[in-house]
């Protein structure tokens, strides 16, 4: 293990999410003081010499699974100055960023690499690196320097495109930790760039015969075809930070059963995908949904003929109904702090908007009017709610505030709207009409409340789900 650390005691607070080399001296750590990086101060001339070539190797995108089963995309890339290495690591599920690190290279006192993480919640780690005599990447954890680091996370290169970390430590009281933390295997992946901040919008069309994935841009154009198989694909959703898309298709199944499925957002790399378990869920057959920090798993299910919102830790266990009531609830969405969970329920008769705080409590329901509510989708900033309702005699889009307060219809025709999504900026809503004859992809702006028809084909089209931006939580 490294031992050899120079440390100032007399740190003020928590150690810098980033060590800038060249005008930052020192990184502090946790509560035990500075870690001085380059000597001297500021504006003195210390310079850090080239980086040695030990992170080469890890450089490009990886994906892997976490213990919980939860799949995650690692990216490790220089820095545009050349000073770091910069690592994101990104919730597939959640289209959120789990951590970053900068990793920076002292030669002048240390002559280690020294990985500077911030996490959910701005939590925050420090490992001091180096590569052992077996050619492994060995990081010490150094947050909390109780003086010395008792564990060590080891990264094992394991052909080109593979490479493995484990935990280490000869410490007793870490041996439970190490029983139950399984080696992760990255896997180094070519993924396409995501689209960029107008981004694209994925959506079902029958146009080929059966029912396909297509994406389009904001705008309606270049329409592409990303399925063309001859079993029904549907539901498409953004994941993996909007560069792949999954979808549920009955291919390769002769029970009416269906299937989770994945690619790339420009329709290579299809594959079909094995969840964990606490991600399947035979009965309301809808992919569950991952909380912003990656922690809670929530998703309708039925229990003794009663259907109901549950939330799991993201490991699977730990289950407990979420604000039980007679009538079905289903359709839950976490808020984009993962504060509330957005759901639709019966339990007064008809369909009507709900939300309630993560833990159960502070059960709300926002809307009143008679009729169905369905579809409702948080904005991305989570200050507004966006809902289908047929109040006035025919499903409209409608939009509110998060506490139900000043609700403004956005549509008016004698057609049926549905199937809604919130652009990246907030700005828009796409969502399916049959204002025109057939089903067409339409796009509302929220202010002004002017529609534009994006696919304009006899065929229908339906389900649009737009690429997202990607989230801190």
């Amino acid at each position: 293990m490294i031992r050899s650390l120079s440390l100032a005691r007399d740190a003020p607070t928590r150690w810098a999410s980033a060590c800038r080399v060249r005008s930052l001296r020192w990184v502090e750590v946790g509560m035990a003081g500075l870690l001085v990086v380059c000597g001297g101060t500021v504006g003195s001339g210390c310079t850090e010499p080239p980086m040695p070539d030990d992170l080469d190797f890890y450089a490009g995108t990886w994906t892997t699974l976490y213990p919980n089963g939860l799949p995650y995309t690692v990216e490790i890339e220089p820095a545009p100055d050349g000073s770091a290495w910069m690592e994101t690591r990104t919730s597939e599920e959640a289209n959120v960023v789990a951590a970053t690190a900068r990793i920076t290279y002292n030669a002048t006192v240390l002559q280690s690499w020294i990985r500077a993480q911030t996490g959910k919640e701005e939590d925050r780690f420090l490992h001091i690196g180096k590569v052992d005599e077996a050619g492994r990447m060995v990081w010490s954890d150094a947050t909390y320097m109780s003086c010395f680091p008792k564990w060590e996370n080891v990264y094992q290169p394991d052909g080109p495109d593979r490479f493995v970390v484990k935990m280490e430590s000869d410490a007793e009281e870490h041996r439970e930790l190490i029983a139950r933390t399984p080696p992760r295997v990255h896997t180094r992946v070519n993924r396409p760039a995501p689209p960029g901040r107008a981004g694209r919008i994925a959506f079902v069309s029958n146009r080929a015969g059966n029912w396909d994935v297509y994406t389009m841009a904001h705008d309606g154009s270049d329409v592409r075809a990303l399925t063309t198989h001859e079993a029904d694909d549907h539901f498409p959703r953004w994941v993996a930070g909007g560069t792949r898309i999954a979808f549920r298709s009955q291919r390769g199944r002769d029970d009416g059963g269906w299937d989770r499925w994945e690619m790339d957002w420009d329709g290579t790399d299809v594959t079909t995908v094995d969840l964990p378990t606490q991600l399947k869920n035979p009965d309301a057959g809808m992919f569950p949904e991952i909380d912003p920090s990656g922690s809670y798993v929530v998703n309708a299910a039925e229990r003794k003929g009663e259907q109901d919102l549950y939330v799991w830790g993201s490991h699977g266990r730990n289950e407990r109904v979420l604000a039980p009531a007679v009538g079905p609830d289903y359709r839950p969405l976490f808020s984009p702090d993962g504060s509330r969970v957005l759901f639709i329920s019966e339990r007064d008769g008809n369909p009507e908007v709900y939300t309630v705080d993560v833990d159960g409590t502070n059960v709300r329901r926002l809307t009143k009017a008679p009729g169905i509510d369905r579809y409702a989708r948080w904005s991305p900033d989570g200050t507004q709610i966006g809902f289908v309702s047929d109040r006035d005699g025919d499903l409209e889009v409608y939009v509110m505030n998060a506490d139900g307060s000043e609700v403004r219809q956005l549509t008016h025709n004698d057609a049926e709207d549905g199937e809604i999504s919130w652009s990246p900026d907030g700005t828009r809503i796409a969502y399916r009409s049959d204002a025109s004859g057939n089903g067409e992809i339409h796009v509302v702006h929220v202010m002004t409340g002017v529609i534009r028809n994006l696919s304009r084909h006899s065929a229908y089209d339906g389900e649009p789900v737009w690429s997202p931006l990607l989230r801190s939580p």
